[in-house]
């Protein structure tokens, strides 16, 4: 499938779900759950898009903290408003749930009161009552409300002045909390039990399995993966990861919703690690062994760039977060142990509570978000203490065993039927990685050549399982281009299992 097709096969999915949307006569509303690191910039991404939601956060200072940084983005509404819980609230502290129709009726008149100004663009916070102090809903007749949101966490609410019909009926749920399987099960059944079964629900994991939190719950049909890569704002594609249980109204609302953000959507199966992060996984890791084995941070970086990368698979670390980037390890690793050995160093990185960028510091070191030019000297200390055999690597060696891992783990995902064709790969590692736009992913290794990856793979096997590709992958290098090899990557040989 060639990229005008996927543009194709997108456009069909739009054109059904905006039926759909018609069909229930509006258009959903968005609720989103986490307001930590990546929360927020999900959130940002649909205030740039102008698209209106519902944050929400267990953690009210945490969701405190996202209001105060959003109100800093620029953003298409003429005049935002932000409700939150207070907003229920009159000025004599009185709780509008408390008072009887008559007051209310005395009271129909939005209050609002000027927070300040973006840009010249007036910032509000308005106190809106609709009669009853009710956000409405039709979910199995009832109405969802203040109360029903704080079963959730404390909330608010980003949309424009102009007055719209506010309604969850049938919203779109999307979370980006812990990456636990018992706190997203424990989530997913709580908001079903609000939402009810027309709403969708999307989980931006990056590491579990959409079928194992879809098992258990009242509407396993109606969940999907959305998953989103760091930095938001600057990685295009999304994710959109179908469990068996998942419907097609479920996949065409969620794409749609990505087409919304102005996003390129990538429909990938529930496999570890969806497409990117599976290809990362042996990435990121090689770097880290790399380091241990004396490379200079400053060669893992220009090679990684030379490749068309954006930067260094290092700071790559820092940007995810170590303990993210350790838990996906680890799901690659339960999943493919042949083809793997973990570097001891980022366990370490977590235990010593070098977190990222986000907490502090991880890999390097971060003053006002610019990145120091060399690792952090406690890292350089714990580099030292996993330090392996000394390897004498040169650039284009660094590059080798960066890319060619990735290259076999594109093979096997597509003879897995994980991603549909070379063209979707390409997209993938362009959105969800910022590759060098200027070449395609899989043309990269079209230049290299199947003859120099097949030596890479004979010289370096030994060294890092990694780079240990099967059998008749190496033999199909001697006939085809490394596209065409990924390309055949769905015709299993008869002998492989």
């Amino acid at each position: 499938m060639d990229e005008n097709h996927q543009r194709e096969r997108l456009s069909t999915l739009m054109k059904e779900s905006s039926v759909s949307e018609k069909r229930n006569n509006h258009q959903a509303k968005t609720v989103l759950v986490g307001a930590g690191v990546v929360g927020r910039a999900i959130a940002r991404c649909h205030l740039e898009a102008g698209i209106p939601f519902v944050l929400i956060d267990q953690d009210a200072s945490q969701l405190r903290s996202a209001v105060h940084e959003l109100k800093s983005v620029n953003h298409p509404f003429e005049s935002l408003e932000i409700m939150d819980e207070d907003a229920v609230v009159h000025d004599t502290g009185r709780s509008c749930l408390g008072e009887n129709k008559t007051q209310l009726a005395e009271n129909q008149r939005d209050k609002t009161r000027e927070i300040g100004l973006i840009d010249g663009v007036s910032l509000q916070l308005k106190h809106r009552l609709d009669g009853s102090g009710l956000i409405r809903s039709s979910v199995a007749g009832d109405q969802v409300g203040v109360a029903d949101f704080k079963k959730l966490g404390a909330w608010a609410e980003f949309s424009s002045s102009e007055p719209t019909a506010c309604n969850f009926d049938s919203p779109i749920v999307i979370e980006s909390i812990s990456e636990s399987l018992d706190v997203k099960r424990a989530f997913f059944r709580q908001s079903q039990r609000l939402f009810g079964g027309q709403a969708v629900y999307c989980s931006n994991t990056s590491n579990l399995q959409i079928q194992q939190i879809a098992d258990g719950l009242d509407y396993p049909e109606r969940l999907c993966g959305m998953h989103f890569f760091m930095p938001v704002h600057e990685r295009q594609a999304v994710e959109i990861a179908s469990g068996i249980s998942s419907d097609r109204e479920t996949i065409y609302r969620a794409v749609s919703q990505v087409m919304r953000l102005k996003k390129q959507p990538i429909q990938v199966e529930d496999a570890p690690g969806f497409i990117v992060n599976r290809l990362l996984a042996p990435y990121l890791n090689e770097s880290l062994l790399l380091l241990c084995r004396g490379v200079s941070p400053r060669v893992i970086e220009r090679a990684a760039k030379r490749y068309g990368m954006p930067l260094s698979p290092l700071e790559l670390i820092d940007w995810i977060g170590t303990r993210t980037a350790f838990d996906s390890g680890r799901v690659f690793w339960r999943a493919f142990p042949k083809r793997l050995c973990p570097a001891p160093l980022l366990p370490a990185l977590v235990k010593n509570e070098r977190g990222g960028r986000f907490s502090g510091g991880g890999i390097y070191d971060y003053t006002n978000g610019r990145r120091s030019m060399d690792v952090s000297s406690e890292v350089s200390h714990l580099v030292k203490r996993y330090q392996t055999s000394i390897q004498q690597l040169d650039e284009q060696q660094v590059l080798m065993l960066l890319a060619v891992p990735m290259w076999i783990e594109a093979v096997l995902a597509r003879l897995d039927g994980v991603i549909r064709s070379t063209s979707e790969l390409d997209l993938a590692m362009r959105g969800g990685l910022g590759f060098d736009a200027k070449q395609s992913w899989s043309g990269f290794f079209d230049r290299i050549g199947s003859t120099a990856i097949a030596q890479a793979i004979q010289q370096w096997s030994s060294l890092t399982p990694s780079m240990d590709a099967p059998s008749f992958v190496v033999n199909r290098l001697r006939a085809m281009s490394p596209s065409e090899v990924i390309d055949l990557g769905r015709q299993r040989p008869a002998h492989v299992a």
